[in-house]
């Protein structure tokens, strides 16, 4: 289990009835988001009721504050095989031979994909969050009131969010605290 305390941008949402914490990572390009909910057994019930627009919604009303943070070390590790997804789409003729038409990126000939696959990596510790070569950091803070308590001791979700541009590039779930 992770133990800290970060001034770090964390509230509760009635709506999902879940508490929020975000991480920025370096340079804050990015951050990981980590939605709790309230009930130890609620993650069907929030992964049913949220929507991308609920997820913009989420940081209305919550803010920057000092932030006790529990959360447990884990490694998420998933492989996917894409051609059935693409294929699914429409996009079928980069993987047969005779319709792919490579030109404008190389000379050779011929040239199809005869594999698409996608890997994700996720590691957090105590050191940070480790997921396409980025980092979190935190700011140490106070606040008035005492601090926030955000203890991931049952089943969450997580999210992995360009700040810039609001692209969700990882949605992740850990069940077993």
């Amino acid at each position: 289990m992770i133990y800290d305390q970060r001034y770090v941008v964390a509230g509760e949402n009635t709506e999902l009835d879940c508490k929020i914490l975000q991480l920025q990572y370096t340079g804050n390009k990015l951050s990981m988001i980590f939605l709790l909910p309230n009930d130890a057994n609620g993650l069907p019930e929030l992964e049913s009721k949220i929507t991308m627009t609920k997820f913009k919604s989420l940081f209305s009303g919550i803010w920057r504050r000092d932030t006790i943070i529990r959360i447990p070390k884990f490694v998420f590790e998933a492989k996917y095989d894409l051609k059935p997804v693409l294929t699914s789409l429409g996009i079928t003729e980069i993987f047969d031979l005779q319709t792919a038409n490579f030109a404008k990126m190389t000379t050779l000939k011929p040239v199809f994909v005869n594999d698409a696959r996608h890997k994700s990596y996720i590691e957090v510790t105590e050191q940070g969050t480790e997921a396409a070569a980025a980092s979190i950091i935190g700011l140490m803070g106070g606040s008035v009131g005492g601090p926030f308590q955000f203890v991931a001791d049952h089943p969450f979700m997580f999210v992995i969010r360009d700040n810039n541009s609001g692209t969700i590039l990882f949605v992740g779930r850990y069940a077993n605290p």
